[in-house]
């Protein structure tokens, strides 16, 4: 009975550390940061979204405060900006055209190394 427990508590801890180990991959590709604005006023929460321009590559930055941070690989990207959905912030509304990151019209180019990208939209 205690060669079971004792193999059973083996087991218990092995599989544990296995799964500590296991830890997930930092995201990979460019650093990417910068401030979005609306009408020269900083967007106080929101969602800025980047899309490649074949479409394979997607990803999604939180707005906080005005700024965002997002990692991407080297390339093209289509950008589409959301603002913080009413009645949360009464103001300032991004309009919808921004939302779209194959229609916003905004493209950037995400190099090797350090991107600053800043976004100022207009609500006109």
């Amino acid at each position: 009975m205690l060669r079971v427990l004792g193999a059973c508590a083996f087991l218990w801890a092995a599989g544990h550390a296995a799964a500590d180990d296991k830890k997930p991959d930092p995201p990979k590709g460019e650093a990417v940061t910068g401030t979005v604005a609306l009408d020269g006023q900083p967007l106080p929460g929101g969602t800025v979204t980047f899309v490649s321009k074949d479409g394979k590559t997607t990803a999604a930055a939180p707005v906080k405060d005005g700024k965002y941070e997002a990692k991407l690989p080297a390339g093209e990207y289509g950008v589409g900006v959301v603002g913080p959905a009413p009645p949360k912030v009464p103001r300032p509304f991004v309009p919808e055209r921004y939302g779209d990151p194959q229609k916003s019209g905004i493209v950037v180019k995400v190099a090797a190394g350090r991107n600053e990208v800043n976004l100022d939209l207009k609500s006109k």
